[in-house]
């Protein structure tokens, strides 16, 4: 424009703002106030139009952000190319494809990165793409530097627009995609190569469905030719057709198996029967896809023969045909639970060939081998037909008989088993025999038992029968056995108590009952059970008696006894020791070497505080040898006791053979002393064969003042037993023997005099016949009452001149009509209760034979006391 048209222009304007004005002011003023409003709504939509167009800037460019993310990070590469390939513009995948970034990418040819077999294909590309209205794509290798060549797949939707001289490619790595198909395509071709030439069976099938989708048939699909070939079925008679058609059966087999099969897609693998032919198939089945399932077919016919040929092996002897140890084993237990379940008894028989070995090494392993499989033959016919023969190796043979009503329903079994093997044998000119010990154990028993216990009860049993003779049977004797584990499980219990030092001593004190001096200490052993709490001797020791243990025992007893008396020698106490020793240990070769170093082990006790207790049966077992280890030791200063003694076959060979010091009286006849005629005629010859020889006696078990009286009387002085002190621990004995007083009767009783012998005899006589009387009439009659009423040796030895004389001199001649009497009313008594009287109605008469009895008693205990000699100095 030049400065004259502005000039115009600015004139021109200026003229219409002045005619503006003019008109302006000629306008009135209303006009002027709708001008101005009709201003302020123009300014109004002018900002309102103002602020749309602001806002739809900022959405467009939030937009454009968005798509530029969107194509710079899409996982598809974009390219813009201009007409000849350059690149123009790429995004970040674009960027990853080619190996570069966008700066050292940019106007590039894409032809660039194009291997040399597709420059072809990129070229056509190009011309495509540029054509109007075109789409095209194309498969493309790329080549980026050491990188492995990237396949990728580029499409162009780009239309030719004459002012446009770009155009956009697309492109998608599809490298990973073709390596997939390639490896799917082999593997489909391997397996249909596989398919068509393998020798299983193979068919797919699909299910087919009713309408509330439940299986009721399957379609063959295809089959190869291994299951043309397996089944007889020719593939293009069954393809298409249903499984119900094909097998001829409704529904198909395996219906419902191959239905889970395509429903879950869980392979299985089950075995059909056999075929008519005899043969045997194995069928898996899988699901290549839903509502199909493939099935395998593998002909185990022949493996199927070798494992059941192998089975036989494995559980039947190869010589017999018998079964072997591990169908016996089966079988066994089998027959257990059959005889538990019905209540029956089962016997299992071990047998065992006598005199087979001869016949072996006679004529030879072939013989032999014909022998065991006749003899096999034999006894399985003389067995049930339900019952077990088996061949354990060699000629040993287990026979199971089940179904038993009792143990000797078994019987005829076994002697027809006996019959068989004892039978003579014939072959190739070869005659022998031979027989058969068995042995027989039983199910069920008191205790829980196995299939082995049995068989080993029975080889037990077995070898009993040989050792009894051969050819017979022997009953295996459950109850002994079990006494015999027992003893062995106690014994091994003892002996672990000993290693654990739970034995202890306890110590009896022996005294002197006229002087109350404590003349020695017996040691008891005492088993502190950790269970079963203190246990005495009598509960352990007879079960080591002839068991070498009892060795070990008795020399602990010995050591621990040494070490006592040195603890109580340095508490000032010196008192002797006894401990028992038994005959196994007396009779050992280093009995007496072994008890020298005992003793050399605890120098400060002296040997003749120690004293060896032997039984008297035990010293009879062999008497030579007995005084030989009897006088070594008593030359190395221990002394010897013979216990329980008149226990065993006394005599007096015997007691000058055995040179022991003291003589122990068994308490057997210490507790009867009082009422026992015998144990009083026993105790006075033991105490006067003691006296013979010099011998100290000691007397066991006392348990009353009223025997240690008798003993007394007799001249022992010496006893032990509860009435002095029970066996105490080791602990209380010093305290024990510091308090100790002897009962005063004792002090104050005195040796009769042998013509005194008759009434300490009568005393006892009449005291035990007064008391079996008042028993018979107080209770059930423990013998005949008349047999309470016997002639009376004591009236027959008042009427001697003796008695005679003896009543004169101790003014007794009232004991003669007290002891007729007695024996009166005893008569009436006992005539009365005969005669059917009850007890209750004697009460009167039973009353006045209580107070004869009463008044007898103690005249005759009067006159033993009266008149007697001082006791003898021993």
């Amino acid at each position: 424009m030049t400065p004259k048209d502005e000039a115009n222009e600015l004139r021109q304007a200026a003229e219409s703002r002045l005619k503006a004005s003019k008109d302006m002011a000629r306008l009135d003023y209303a006009d002027q106030a709708r001008l101005v409003h009709e201003l302020q709504v123009h300014q109004i939509e002018l900002e309102i139009q103002n602020a749309e167009l602001r806002e739809a800037r900022d959405n467009l460019e939030i937009a454009l952000t968005e798509y530029t993310e969107l194509y710079d990070f899409a996982p598809v590469g974009y390219f813009t190319l201009d007409r000849r390939g350059h690149i123009l513009k790429l995004n970040v995948a674009a960027q990853r494809l080619l190996g570069g970034d966008s700066t050292s990418l940019s106007g590039k040819t894409l032809q660039h990165f194009v291997a040399p077999e597709d420059q072809r294909k990129f070229a056509l590309l190009l011309q495509r793409a540029l054509s109007p209205a075109a789409r095209c794509s194309a498969d493309l290798t790329l080549l980026t530097g050491d990188a492995p060549p990237r396949r990728i797949h580029v499409q162009s939707d780009a239309a030719n627009n004459p002012r446009d001289e770009t155009f956009r490619l697309a492109a998608m790595d599809v490298t990973e995609r073709n390596l997939a198909d390639d490896a799917r395509r082999l593997s489909e071709s391997k397996f249909n190569a596989l398919y068509s030439a393998m020798s299983e069976g193979m068919a797919l099938h699909e299910m087919v469905l009713d309408l509330h989708g439940n299986p009721i048939d399957y379609i063959l699909l295809d089959v190869n030719p291994a299951y043309e070939s397996i089944l007889g079925l020719d593939r293009a008679a069954v393809i298409g057709c249903r499984g119900s058609q094909v097998y001829g059966l409704t529904p198909p087999p395996h219906l419902e198996q191959f239905a889970a099969v395509a429903s879950t897609g869980h392979p299985i693998l089950f075995e059909t029967l056999e075929d008519p032919a005899g043969r045997v198939f194995s069928i898996s089945a899988f699901s290549p896809a839903p509502n199909q399932f493939a099935t395998v077919f593998v002909d185990i016919t022949a493996q199927r023969a070798l494992q059941r040929q192998l089975e036989r092996i494995a559980h039947f002897d190869s010589l017999t045909g018998l079964p072997n140890r591990v169908l016996l084993a089966d079988r066994l237990r089998q027959a257990m639970y059959l005889a538990l379940r019905h209540g029956k008894c089962l016997a299992v028989a071990f047998i065992d060939l006598d005199g087979f070995k001869a016949v072996n090494d006679q004529y030879g392993h072939d013989v032999g081998d014909d022998l065991l499989a006749r003899l096999a033959v034999r006894m399985k016919h003389a067995l049930r037909e339900g019952d077990t023969l088996a061949r354990l190796g060699g000629d040993e043979f287990i026979a199971v008989m089940g179904d038993l009503a009792n143990v000797e329903a078994s019987t005829p079994m076994l002697e027809r088993l006996l019959d068989a093997a004892a039978e003579p044998f014939q072959a190739n000119g070869v005659a022998a025999k031979v027989s058969a010990s068995i042995g027989v154990s039983f199910f069920p028993q008191i205790d829980d038992i196995d299939a082995d216990q049995l068989l080993r009860q029975a080889d037990q049993a077995m070898y009993q029968a040989k050792l009894a003779g051969k050819g017979r049977y022997q009953l295996f004797d459950a109850r002994q056995d079990r006494s015999a584990r027992d003893y062995h499980d106690q014994i091994a219990q003892i002996r672990l108590g000993l290693e654990r030092s739970e034995f202890l001593l306890f110590y009896q004190p022996k005294v002197n009952m006229r002087t109350g001096k404590v003349i020695g200490l017996e040691a008891l052993i005492r088993w502190q059970h950790p269970i079963r709490g203190l246990l005495s001797p009598a509960v352990f020791l007879p079960l080591i008696e002839d068991h070498p243990l009892t060795v070990d025992m008795g020399e602990w007893v010995i050591n621990s006894a040494l070490i006592q008396i040195e603890t109580w020698l340095a508490q000032g106490l010196d008192i002797p020791v006894s401990v028992n020793i038994g005959a196994l240990q007396l009779q050992q070769p280093n009995f007496i070497e072994r008890l020298r170093n005992t003793l050399a082990a605890h120098p400060d006790v002296k040997p003749g505080s120690l004293e060896l207790e032997v039984l008297e049966t035990s010293a009879l077992q062999d008497v030579s040898k007995t005084s030989r280890v009897i006088s070594t030791c008593s030359e190395m200063g221990v002394r010897f006791a013979l216990d329980d003694f008149g226990t065993g076959y006394s005599s007096l060979t015997y007691l000058m053979k055995l040179p022991a010091e003291i003589l122990k009286i068994d308490q057997s006849f210490v507790h009867d002393l009082l009422m026992d005629p015998e144990a009083l005629a026993i105790l006075e010859g033991v105490i006067g064969l003691a006296t013979a020889f010099q011998r100290q006696s000691i007397a066991e078990g006392l348990d009353s003042v009223e025997t240690g009286i008798m003993l007394m009387r007799l001249g022992c002085e010496q006893a032990q037993g509860y009435v002095i002190s029970p066996p105490m621990p080791a602990d209380r004995v010093p305290d024990w023997v510091a308090g100790w007083q002897p009962d005063p009767r004792w002090a104050a009783t005195r040796v009769i005099r042998p013509d005194q012998l008759p009434l300490l005899h009568a005393e006892v006589e009449h005291r035990a016949w007064l008391a079996a009387i008042k028993v018979a009439l107080d209770g059930p009659h423990a013998v005949p009452l008349r047999m309470c009423v016997h002639p009376c040796r004591f009236e027959a030895w008042l009427a001697t001149e003796r008695g005679a004389q003896l009543l004169l001199k101790c003014g007794k001649h009232e004991l003669h009509d007290m002891h007729r009497a007695l024996h009166d009313q005893a008569e009436a008594l006992v005539l009365r209760h005969e005669q059917g009287e009850r007890t209750e109605e004697l009460e009167p008469e039973l009353g006045v034979f209580l107070k004869l009895k009463h008044e007898f008693l103690s005249c005759l205990e009067a006159l033993i006391s009266s008149d007697v000699v001082p006791p003898a100095r021993r």
